[in-house]
């Protein structure tokens, strides 16, 4: 089992060197660090790298993840776990993973002593701090837990997955922009020896068009803020493009 200790091994499929951050054996996938580009995220991949992820598979990567962040505190302040869907996966790899989104400056700290060899990619010294995202008014649609008690992380991706299939299938009927529409599935993620989903306060919009702070907020699908207007009902779109305006929008999963 190995935590910030990393140790680099050759893909079998890219021929390129994998800094692994953590892995367990038996297990199916393992973290590693983001080699290609100045990004604070890990992956995760599969130890047999393949288009598509099994049950188990991402099972192993929910217990994996709860774990890592519990040996590893330090990167475990507002992590999201983040699943690219529709035409924003495998964008640039044939092969499934996910992000293991965490906090910049200890992520850097780790990469700049973890990363030695990078190539052709882009210099991880020369990184910039990222900007913070404000929540609010963002093209997100927000997941609320009723019984955060009694779910877990498997049960919430499932539901976030069929939200993402449903909702395209009947707003491609209307716009066929929406046909396999590029998305994130952002689960809210924490270290625990379990995979319980984590709440979150977060501020929504209203049917009514005022705002209202939540607790529940478990995570997030996010969406091109132009299709995320058109999912809108009518009466909400100028009040969240006039929020959207105001705010300093980053995409940071």
């Amino acid at each position: 089992m190995h935590s910030t200790d990393s140790i680099t091994r050759k893909s079998s499929v890219t021929k390129s060197a994998e800094v692994i951050a953590y892995e367990v054996p038996g297990q199916p996938v393992q973290i590693v660090y983001d080699t290609w580009t100045p990004r604070p995220h890990f992956i995760i991949i599969q130890n047999q790298p393949k288009k598509d992820a099994t049950s188990a598979e991402l099972q192993a990567t929910f217990e994996l993840i709860s774990h890592f962040l519990y040996k590893n505190s330090q990167f475990d302040t507002q992590a999201i776990l983040s699943f690219h869907c529709g035409k924003w996966y495998q964008q640039h790899t044939p092969q499934w993973h996910a992000h293991l989104c965490v906090p910049y400056e200890e992520y850097l700290k780790e990469a700049q002593i973890q990363i030695t060899k990078v190539g052709n990619n882009r210099e991880w010294k020369g990184a910039k701090t990222v900007e913070e995202v404000w929540l609010s008014s963002s093209p997100r649609i927000g997941i609320v837990a009723q019984s955060p008690s009694t779910s877990n992380l498997g049960s919430l991706y499932t539901f976030m997955e069929k939200t993402r299939i449903n909702a395209g299938k009947k707003l491609s009927q209307q716009d066929t922009r929406f046909t396999n529409f590029g998305c994130h599935l952002c689960l809210y993620v924490h270290g625990q020896s379990g995979t319980s989903v984590t709440c979150r306060q977060d501020r929504i919009l209203m049917e009514n068009g005022k705002f209202d702070d939540i607790i529940n907020m478990v995570g997030y699908i996010q969406m091109d803020e132009s299709q995320y207007v058109e999912w809108l009902p009518h009466n909400l779109r100028q009040v969240w493009l006039k929020e959207f305006r105001r705010a300093e929008h980053f995409v940071q999963t």
